[in-house]
């Protein structure tokens, strides 16, 4: 059950080996809630098994949950740990609001984390481990290998990309044990302190989904790498999973439709983001077809309500009751979800 076992988890403030083995960092775990009670033991699992060197501090943000959540965390978690509540403010604010906790004491990293995943052990030393073998390449956001269930059963890569999110195709690293890309899964992802300092915070305005694409084009931006460690794996849960098939929901439609116009015109400005939008046309086109042919008008009417919204310069929540952060944020934002693959 919850909160057995929570003395052997290895959450107390240790300091974590980086770098050269000369240098001495820690890292900071933040993880954003949203109705997320059945996933509260295994996260806290995977935080316990994570790192041999445990974390600086853990902080854990409800956002609004209403199916006993926050009381599971307040009764789970080890005293070194933070639970904090804060109004839905969408899943960039609620890890904005971790990242704030920190204080002015932020540790190396940033560790940033959907509740619904689980890890094969030690997956946070092999991403250390990676980083700190490309000092040069200065790698600001890492992210694993993302498996997700596939709707005939099974599980499917959704963080491994061919292409870009232009449709362009990906360089190739050479080296089996990390591969450099533009943007990576949103459902774990380790943030160097030094992004969040020149950066800033994750932006709000998108409410859900294109939150994590817009910060790593942003970080690119700033002059760092973002990078997938292709030797830690996470398997992701979204709860668009259900009855055996994978069928997205009206919030992803909604909000995934809309977001692709906000970045475009927030990272490239009206005339370069028309165009990556046109270049990502025949995504849409194929996409819409696909909830044609099954029946699916109820979703592709959501998802041409984004595409408006997006044309209308509608941001924040979009839908009444909108509420869904941190249980999926993720896995749809990748543009391997959307047909980049």
């Amino acid at each position: 059950m919850v909160g057995e076992g929570k003395d052997s988890l290895q959450l107390e403030m240790v300091p974590t080996i980086a770098g050269n083995g000369s240098e001495r960092s820690s890292v900071g775990a933040v993880i954003v809630t949203w109705n997320s009670a059945a996933w509260i033991e295994g996260i806290l699992t995977l935080l316990g098994q994570a790192s041999v060197e445990g974390f600086r501090k853990i902080v854990f943000v409800d956002t609004g949950s209403t199916d006993g959540t926050l009381a599971l965390l307040r009764a789970a978690v080890p005293r070194s740990a933070e639970v904090i509540e804060v109004a839905n403010g969408g899943y960039a604010a609620g890890l904005n609001a971790g990242i704030r906790a920190f204080g002015a004491e932020r540790p190396p990293f940033f560790l940033l984390l959907n509740p619904d995943i689980t890890a094969e052990p030690r997956f946070l030393d092999r991403m250390l481990r990676e980083i700190a073998r490309h000092p040069l390449e200065r790698i600001g956001i890492a992210g694993t290998r993302i498996l997700e269930p596939a709707a005939g059963g099974g599980w499917i890569e959704a963080n491994r990309r061919k292409r870009n999110l232009w449709g362009w195709p990906i360089r190739n690293s050479g080296d089996p044990a990390i591969a450099w890309t533009d943007a990576t899964h949103g459902a774990c992802l380790l943030v160097r302190r030094e992004v969040i300092e020149q950066v800033g915070f994750f932006d709000e305005d998108y409410f859900l989904y294109w939150e994590e694409i817009d910060y790593c084009a942003r970080t690119r931006r700033a002059g760092f790498q973002v990078a997938r460690i292709e030797r830690a794996r996470v398997w992701h849960h979204p709860g668009e999973v259900r009855a055996g098939k994978n069928q997205k929901s009206a919030n992803f439609y909604v909000y995934f439709w809309r977001n692709q116009l906000l970045y475009a015109r927030k990272i490239y400005g009206p005339w370069v983001g028309t165009l990556f939008l046109l270049c990502r046309a025949p995504l849409w086109c194929r996409d819409a077809l696909r909830l044609i042919r099954a029946g699916e008008t109820a979703l592709l009417g959501k998802a041409l309500e984004g595409l408006w919204m997006g044309l209308s310069g509608k941001t924040g929540p979009a839908l009444a009751g909108a509420g869904k952060a941190g249980t999926c944020v993720g896995g749809s934002s990748d543009g391997a979800s959307s047909g980049n693959a």
